[in-house]
């Protein structure tokens, strides 16, 4: 297994223990990848399983340090997961839109299959589970939406069935980081790849099987922005989480998000010394993910105003931008380089 820290004389001595001979197979990988070099049909695509949260990105991590070979990564991992089955089939110079068309034509493409897969063997007799999900995915995230999405279940049900996908790592179950506590809990899809196959595919399988994924590609057209604007979030958090201290923000022990039941105040990035009651907030911020908007002085503004909602305090405000920012006034602005330079 893979730890964080070893046990030395009685002191934690942090770094990566164990996984000895699964290291040793990648480099055995990478030493027939390096033979191959100028060959008509070089690389190899390498597939990874195991248990959810069992230290499979961690593994990636350790071997990609200890060889110091390059690595791409976050580029398709807001709407396909980073999935290697996937992301081998995308061309390079490729863009979103020509994939999906090209992809979604085949009905037994990795991208249509690989979730079905996954889900029937995570879940093969638990169909209340499933139907939590698809909930979920479908864009729910409070208990009580999932459960009326999920055709009115049971609460007794519904909670069994979250504590599975939560236990399964498969839903993330979050409170909002405050200074107050809170009880309005809201739920995710961890995965980004199922995100999306819940989403879009999954709801329209039987169109993909009469071959119209004209019709879903255009309904990902239509919808694309908004999700991904919501999908990126998590990633933004876990790239601060790996980024911070940058630009004069310091680096937190939570990063997480602040909602209220109502949505009159939302708040896409919270800094916290813990979770989900703080003692302190480190720093509050927006993310803006558009193709071509800036993060402005209005942003700001709707910015400042939900900050004088949590805090009484001048709490340090940050942007996150696809497209940069149009005002100076932020305490700090991240772009998507910043984010892939965490990584």
């Amino acid at each position: 297994m893979e730890v964080s820290g070893e046990i030395v004389f009685g002191a934690i001595v942090p770094g990566f223990v164990g996984r000895r001979r699964e290291l040793a197979s990648l480099g055995q990988v990478l030493a027939e990848v390096r033979e191959q070099l100028g060959a008509v049909r070089p690389g190899k695509c390498l597939i990874i399983r195991g248990r959810r949260r069992i230290g499979k990105s961690a593994l990636v991590e350790e071997f990609i340090d200890r060889h110091q070979v390059p690595s791409v990564f976050y580029t398709a991992e807001i709407g396909f997961g980073g999935l290697p089955i996937v992301c081998a089939r995308w061309k390079q110079g490729e863009d979103w839109r020509s994939f999906l068309a090209r992809e979604l034509a085949n009905p037994v493409s990795p991208l249509v299959v690989s979730a079905q897969l996954s889900l029937a063997s995570e879940f093969p007799d638990q169909a209340q589970a499933r139907m939590v999900l698809a909930a979920i995915g479908s864009g729910e995230r409070t208990f009580t939406n999932i459960a009326r999405a999920a055709g009115g279940i049971a609460h007794s049900t519904l909670i069994r069935a979250a504590d599975l996908l939560i236990s399964k790592g498969v839903v993330a179950g979050e409170l909002p980081v405050s200074l107050t506590p809170s009880k309005e809990r809201r739920y995710r899809i961890t995965d980004s790849y199922l995100r999306f196959w819940l989403a879009f595919l999954g709801p329209h399988l039987a169109e993909l099987d009469r071959m119209r994924s004209d019709l879903t590609v255009a309904r990902i057209h239509r919808g694309w922005s908004a999700w991904r604007g919501r999908a990126i979030e998590p990633l933004v958090r876990e790239a601060l989480a790996r980024l911070l201290p940058a630009q004069g923000i310091p680096a937190a022990s939570v990063i997480g998000g602040y909602w209220t039941r109502s949505n009159d105040v939302e708040i896409d990035i919270v800094g916290a010394d813990r979770e989900p009651v703080a003692r302190k907030l480190l720093f509050l911020g927006s993310v803006k993910w558009l193709e071509t908007a800036q993060f402005d002085d209005r942003d700001l503004v709707a910015l400042q105003r939900q900050r004088d909602r949590v805090s009484p305090e001048p709490v340090p405000l940050i942007a996150v931008s696809r497209s940069g920012a149009a005002t100076n006034r932020a305490d700090a602005v991240f772009t998507p380089a910043d984010l892939l330079a965490a990584w």
